[in-house]
């Protein structure tokens, strides 16, 4: 259960966060300093007593690496948002997302139906940052309708347009599949 109708909020929040300040490049401390305070409180742990990290085996992951994983799911992002304003795009892309258990619909304080990201072990930072936007846009797709991405400084805006953005790029609908294809194996594991 959703504890405020904030957490949908703050969801678009970490979302725009993470777009806004990985764009000039993080390393570990700073990808563990969003997930800690921008991402986990606004996403479900998964399961009763959260995701069992116990399991997990510990990794040491090159600065590089980390780099290389906040880069594309930061372009992942830009190219998901604006196919979240047409209304059969966004369809499909929640079925995958609900089926792959990255968004579920949880109960808000009024008992009314929410739909919030869920943290689960193992997913991927690209899973986690789209999950973040999805959730939001079931719960207030009409803002979707008018979210802009700049094409020159990747800057976001829901509800009103960005003058100085250029058209979409036509490489998304590539990447949209790439990324839709990589959530669906882990839908049926």
């Amino acid at each position: 259960m959703l504890p405020k109708r904030q957490n949908v909020i703050t969801a678009r929040d970490a979302g725009t966060r993470f777009i806004k300040d990985a764009a000039d490049g993080w390393g570990r401390r700073e990808l563990a300093k969003w997930l800690l305070s921008h991402y986990a409180p606004c996403a479900v742990p998964a399961g009763e007593d959260g995701p069992n990290f116990e399991r997990a085996r510990p990794q040491i992951v090159r600065e590089e690496v980390i780099a290389r994983l906040v880069r594309e799911a930061r372009e992942d992002a830009l190219i998901l948002l604006p196919e979240l304003r047409d209304p059969m795009r966004l369809a499909a892309i929640a079925r995958v997302m609900i089926n792959s258990r990255f968004v579920a619909a949880v109960p808000d304080e009024r008992g009314a139906r929410a739909y919030a990201p869920i943290a689960l072990p193992r997913m991927k930072l690209s899973e986690r940052v789209a999950s973040l936007f999805v959730a939001d846009c079931l719960n207030d797709p009409f803002d979707y309708r008018f979210v802009y991405v700049c094409g020159a400084c990747s800057e976001v805006s829901f509800g009103t347009s960005v003058l100085c953005c250029g058209p979409r790029r036509r490489d998304s609908e590539v990447r949209l599949r790439a990324l839709v294809e990589s959530i669906r194996p882990a839908a049926s594991a």
